[in-house]
């Protein structure tokens, strides 16, 4: 091992506690998560028996030097031993605790090196002991590591920068703010790539934690505003897309185990567009128009059961609605499964409806009504991607080409001019 890193690493413990525990101790960097398992007491791992302890850090460690304290029986205690990182086995020992340590000692605890003399980057390690002779006793892990670096994200909009987010620790994350609405665009989300113009985007939806694995920059994405018509302010049957207009996250597909998916408005109209029935002002039914299936409730789950809605529609909104044990739940698109941090999505599904407004609309399903995105709202709607001056008379630098049916306006730093096409 290096031996500066050997100065600089840090030093964490965990104590088997019981079956199911470990406590930790020493240097323990924060965000870490342990899980430990053992299939019969304890740390006691007899023929057959497995130990496993599994530590997660979302961040990443550098790992330098792992140890396992370990003692035997009097006269017997062998077992297969394994580390990995990352899920891909980076060590792994065999054989008896005499050959390991120089003799049997049932008396005291012994280290055992799994691993050292090298430096390893991962974000889960996992340390298994399988007994293959009664038997082996473990008591402790000791780890060295060297801690990962948080991380900095700049939030821009166009080329000017609105803030710089740090992690608090490595792994924590940072939460990705909103911003005041434009004249004629609003906030959507954030996203890792810069673009002018486009109509089929993805971003990260704003208030998510966003869990960055190294410095870079985010760019705001923007939505121009839709034309006055966009939503339904009457219900009237007939195509429809049923559009979270807050986050511009739209139903899509249908049902499968329980819920629905969903996607940014205009990615996929074709899996977006629903066929709804108003069988009176507050009750309708769904059906998916490319498929045929309809869109129904069981429960709390969603199925494809032919299911009669109640609507509230209030001015543009209109949300679908439906009972479980006597109490509404809603209809809604955009919901957020954070129960796995690196692998978050959006779905459709039903949560307990309440009393205020809600951003859920029925939006028409016109090529006129397409959605343009931008992550430079300091220009007009349809712009083109920066140009450069050919101009032997002139630096290079960036500008912007906006259609207008058969003329173009340039916007050169600073300046306009009109050119036919």
């Amino acid at each position: 091992m290096n031996i500066l890193a050997a100065i600089l690493a840090l030093v964490m413990t965990w104590t088997v506690e019981s079956k199911n525990s470990v406590a930790p101790s020493g240097d323990i960097p924060p965000g870490i998560t342990a899980e430990y398992k053992c299939s019969f007491r304890k740390g006691d791992v007899r023929q057959g028996d497995t130990a496993t302890l599994v530590l997660s850090h979302p961040g990443g460690l550098t790992i330098t030097r792992i140890e396992l304290f370990l003692k035997s029986n009097v006269s017997s205690g062998s077992g297969d031993i394994a580390v990995l990182a990352d899920g891909q086995e980076i060590s792994a020992l065999s054989g008896s605790f005499s050959e390991w340590i120089g003799a049997y000692d049932n008396s005291a605890y012994h280290p055992l090196v799994l691993f050292s003399d090298a430096s390893l980057a991962c974000h889960q390690l996992t340390i298994r002991v399988l007994g293959t002779a009664n038997s082996l006793h473990l008591s402790h892990f000791t780890i060295s590591y060297q801690p990962a670096q948080s991380h900095m994200v700049t939030l821009k909009t166009g080329y000017e920068t609105v803030g710089v987010l740090t992690e608090p620790y490595a792994g924590a994350g940072v939460v990705l703010p909103s911003l005041p609405d434009l004249e004629s665009r609003y906030l959507v989300g954030w996203s890792s790539v810069e673009f002018w113009s486009s109509s089929s985007v993805t971003w990260i939806p704003v208030s998510h934690t966003f869990y960055p694995h190294e410095d870079m920059v985010l760019w705001s994405v923007w939505r121009y505003a839709d034309t006055p018509d966009a939503y339904v302010s009457e219900p009237v049957s007939g195509e429809y897309i049923y559009l979270n207009r807050q986050s511009s996250m739209a139903m899509s597909g249908v049902p499968s185990d329980g819920l629905l998916d969903c996607a940014p408005l205009g990615s996929d109209e074709e899996q977006q567009t629903y066929e709804i029935v108003f069988l009176s002002p507050d009750s309708a039914t769904i059906r998916h128009t490319a498929s045929g299936a309809y869109i129904g409730a069981s429960g709390s789950k969603l199925t494809t059961r032919k299911t009669c809605w109640h609507v509230r529609h209030e001015g543009e909104e209109t949300l679908f609605y439906t009972l479980v044990n006597g109490i509404p739940y809603a209809l809604f698109a955009g919901l957020i499964d954070a129960s796995d941090p690196d692998d978050m999505f959006s779905y459709t599904g039903l949560v307990r409806m309440g009393d205020t407004p809600s951003p859920m609309v029925l939006r028409r399903t016109s090529a006129d009504l397409v959605p343009v995105y931008t992550c430079h709202p300091e220009v007009g709607q349809g712009i083109s991607a920066p140009i450069s001056d050919t101009d032997p008379d002139s630096a290079s630098f960036r500008g912007y080409i906006i259609p207008f049916g058969n003329y173009h306006l340039l916007i050169r730093q600073g300046r306009k001019s009109l050119r036919m096409e």
